[in-house]
């Protein structure tokens, strides 16, 4: 197969000056289109660590039922793309992938990619590349405003540990990093100027043929070549174009993505939680069933039905933050997990404290270990900002932190602490796919109010909120009460971190 350079790569649109005054002619001015400039693509051959790279990023885009990223996004926004970094014979190359798109461009190559890397602490594999998750932040602010920054962060660690999870299936070498300092290669990249950043950056081994991600998808030095291949792009922009608006927001959100070399980064298989409750006593995914065939299984539920879940099915989905992962986040439980139980059978309505010091205990005497929670069908809709659907829910997992530990480190230790969050979250959807129970998450809710239900400490902040529960099999076809089909139209899909009705 041959790739293509990519060509104009400055396609961004610019906000009219006052100067023009409220005419009606800049007025259809601001409205007219012009098409980027393209030149033909330069034809190469893909180098040997591409091929992994993108038969990975295949698994992942297409791996779920619908054929659709394995992963949950708020609103199904998807706020990231992915770009590849490989070895060639001339040092390294970087590469913007479109697994929608099935295409592949090259966007910069030669000794200065290679200075960015050594400058970041990075380096390819030998036969394998560096899978980089970029995130644009605009995505989903656009809709949730500036909740959305959050949802970003959630968003893409949720597709950042599905990937390590897939890859780690192909290659138990694969790690997952996210405390480099990736601004040499940002700015040699010019991603700032394009409103995105780098998120993670996840090692991509050649795998060893016949498990996981490569399994099925052909062999060979490069990507598949047949009918359902990824194709060379014909020129044009390497990132999608940047309006004026999208170029304000990152006003406002640019000036904390500044950030350090870390002390440290060294890549540490571990959980992420630590002094867990007897309900995580069990071995994660004990089934034995691998995390890439979890992940096809794996949905967001859209509605649950009254009912109980047993406490052994919750404690399998529970058990599953406890599963090793090889990044490089430090020790400790920044981000702590408490369960507010409403119909679990064999354990009684209140609140538990799931991770961290408080494993295990509560103040009331709701049951063994049990806070006191008193809440009707009705409030908890209020605190989940009118989401009805989820009132008959069995339980919710709250993943909070302390306000101090949360914002020790500035914007930088936010990121880190909501990246844990999401990794969390996206292990429980794991565990609730092998254990057969629905799940959604949520981000739209009253911090406050979930703090006060769940008996948790006055500097405590709910990053995330993960709902369990049953549901019908057909009840994820939609979302909006009243409403069935296949029907999805935006308009009806409201935004509930800003409480639209």
């Amino acid at each position: 197969m041959l790739l293509a350079e990519g060509g104009d790569r400055t396609w961004e649109a610019t906000r009219p000056g006052p100067a023009e005054g409220p005419s009606a002619a800049a007025f259809w001015d601001r409205m007219m289109l012009t098409a980027p400039a393209r030149r033909a693509p330069s034809p190469r051959a893909a180098p040997a660590g591409l091929g992994p790279a993108l038969r990975l990023l295949e698994a992942a885009w297409h791996g779920g039922r619908a054929g659709m990223p394995a992963a949950p996004s708020a609103g199904a926004l998807h706020p990231y793309e992915c770009l590849v970094v490989t070895g060639t014979g001339t040092g390294a190359a970087v590469f913007a992938a479109d697994p929608v798109r099935r295409t592949c461009a090259l966007l910069t190559e030669g000794p200065e990619t290679g200075r960015a890397l050594d400058e970041s602490g990075l380096a390819v594999p030998e036969g394998g590349a560096l899978l980089l998750v970029v995130a644009r932040p605009w995505l989903s602010i656009r809709k949730y405003g500036d909740r959305g920054y959050l949802y970003t962060q959630l968003d893409a660690a949720h597709f950042a540990v599905h990937l390590l999870g897939l890859a780690a299936d192909a290659d138990e070498r694969a790690a997952l990093r996210t405390r480099l300092d990736t601004g040499p290669l940002a700015a040699l990249l010019g991603l700032d100027r394009h409103c995105r950043f780098i998120h993670s950056v996840l090692t991509v081994g050649a795998g060893r043929g016949g498990r996981g991600p490569d399994a099925g998808h052909g062999t060979g030095t490069g990507p598949d070549t047949g009918r359902d291949g990824w194709s060379q792009t014909r020129g044009g922009a390497a990132f999608a174009p940047v309006s004026w608006l999208e170029q304000a927001c990152w006003g406002l959100i640019g000036p904390f993505r500044e950030r350090g070399r870390p002390a440290d980064s060294e890549v540490v298989p571990e959980p992420l939680v630590s002094r867990a409750s007897e309900l995580l006593g069990g071995r994660p995914f004990a089934s034995g069933e691998s995390r890439t065939g979890l992940a096809a299984r794996r949905r967001s539920a859209k509605t649950f039905t009254k009912g109980a879940v047993s406490r052994h099915d919750l404690g399998v989905v529970l058990s599953a933050m406890r599963a090793e992962l090889r990044t490089d986040l430090p020790g400790g439980d920044p981000v702590r997990a408490t369960l507010v139980a409403r119909d679990v059978t064999g354990l009684g309505v209140g609140s538990i404290g799931l991770t961290g010091a408080g494993a295990g205990t509560g103040t009331g005497a709701a049951g063994p270990g049990l806070a006191p929670t008193a809440v009707t069908d009705e409030e908890l809709v209020e605190i989940c900002m009118g989401q009805d659907h989820l009132r008959h829910a069995a339980g919710f997992v709250l993943l909070h932190a302390r306000r101090q530990e949360l914002l020790r480190d500035g914007p930088s230790g936010i990121d880190r602490v909501l990246f844990r969050a999401g990794a969390l979250g996206h292990l429980l959807y794991l565990g609730a796919a092998e254990a057969e129970l629905s799940i959604t998450a949520i981000g739209g809710f009253d911090s406050a109010r979930w703090r006060a239900v769940a008996d948790l400490a006055a500097d405590e902040e709910v990053l995330y909120v993960l709902v369990i529960g049953t549901s019908a099999p057909d009840s994820d076809v939609s979302g909006v009460p009243g409403v069935s089909g296949a029907m999805k139209l935006d308009r009806l899909h409201v935004a509930y971190a800003q409480n639209e009705r």
